[in-house]
C-alpha cells in the first residue's frame, strides 16, 4: 500500500470538550483537547490513534487537586456482520487502549484497556428476530491503586460500554452508603432479544449482569448485579433511538429503584 493511498482514507478529527460534572463519586471542572485519527483498514478492520490533553479541577474525598494529563488512545475493531448499521449475524470486537500521564508535576503513569465483543446470531430465516450477545471486560495493567484518579476509575456506564439496565447510573457495583466506589477493572454482559416490526421498529427483552473491582484485573468475587427489561427501537437516517424499561432483580434497600427507564439515539457509524 502506497502512502498516498493510505492518507487518502486517514480521516483526523480535533475535538475541544469543556466539562462541569457533580456525580456522585466526585466533582470536576475543566476542559480536553484530543487529535483522533481513524483508519478503515479494509472491510473489517478500522483502526485509531491519537493524543489529548486533560486539565480541570477534581474534588472527591472532601478533597480538591488539580490534575493534568496527556493522553493516548489507541484502539481496533473487528466487524464480521452482515450489515454494519445493523447487524443481525455474526460479530463485532473492539478493543481500547489509553495511556495517561502527568504534566507539570510528579510523574505519574497508568493505563486502562477495555475488551468488548457483541454476537449476533439469527432465530428465524428472515431475521426478524435474532439475539445479540454482549460483553465487556475494563482492566488497568500495572496501575497501582493510588494512582488513578476517582474520575478514571470504572464505573457502571462510566468508563463501561454499557450500563447494567435497572440501576442508577455508577449504582451497579460496590457501595458506600449510597455513594459507588468504583474500580480499576470492570465486568459486564448481557442477553438481549430483538422482534423486528417493521424495517424501521423492533421491540427486545434484555437481560444484564455487572459490577466493579478494586484491582488491575477482575478477580470475580463481587456480587454481579442482575437487571432484566424491555424496550423499543425506532431507526431513522440519524441513528437509532431508544427506549428502555429495566428493574433490579436483586434489589437493595433504600438504594435501588424498582423501575429504571433509559432513551436517547444511538448514532449509526
Amino acid at each position: 500500500m502506497t502512502p498516498d493511498t493510505l492518507m487518502l482514507n486517514l480521516n483526523t478529527n480535533v475535538m475541544l470538550e469543556l466539562f462541569k460534572e457533580q456525580l456522585r463519586p466526585f466533582k470536576r471542572q475543566g476542559g480536553n483537547l484530543t487529535s483522533i485519527f481513524d483508519y478503515p483498514y479494509n472491510e473489517f478492520w478500522h483502526l485509531y490513534g491519537g493524543i489529548g490533553a486533560q486539565v480541570y479541577r477534581l474534588e472527591a474525598d472532601s478533597r480538591g487537586k488539580d490534575r493534568r494529563y496527556v493522553m493516548l488512545p489507541f484502539g481496533a475493531q473487528f466487524n464480521y456482520t452482515d450489515n454494519p448499521n445493523r447487524p443481525k449475524k455474526g460479530m463485532v470486537v473492539g478493543f481500547d487502549l489509553k495511556a495517561y500521564s502527568t504534566i507539570f508535576e510528579k510523574l505519574r503513569a497508568f493505563t486502562q484497556a477495555n475488551i468488548d465483543t457483541q454476537i449476533f446470531i439469527p432465530l428465524m430465516k428472515d431475521k426478524k428476530v435474532f439475539a445479540k450477545l454482549w460483553g465487556d471486560i475494563g482492566l488497568s495493567p500495572g496501575t497501582g491503586k493510588t494512582i488513578v484518579p476517582k474520575d478514571k476509575y470504572y464505573y457502571d456506564g462510566m468508563g463501561t460500554r454499557e450500563p447494567v439496565r435497572g440501576y442508577a447510573f455508577q449504582m451497579a457495583g460496590p457501595l458506600n452508603g449510597n455513594i459507588p466506589i468504583g474500580g480499576r477493572s470492570a465486568v459486564s454482559f448481557g442477553f438481549e432479544l430483538y422482534y423486528d416490526i417493521t424495517d424501521d421498529w423492533s421491540v427486545l427483552w434484555f437481560s444484564d449482569w455487572g459490577t466493579t473491582y478494586d484491582r488491575q484485573f477482575p478477580n470475580f468475587q463481587n456480587k454481579l448485579l442482575w437487571g432484566i427489561g424491555a424496550g423499543v427501537r425506532y431507526r431513522t437516517k440519524y441513528g437509532e433511538l431508544y427506549l428502555d424499561i429495566a428493574s433490579p432483580v436483586d434489589r437493595r434497600s433504600n438504594i435501588d429503584k424498582p423501575v429504571e427507564l433509559y432513551a436517547g439515539i444511538k448514532h449509526t457509524t
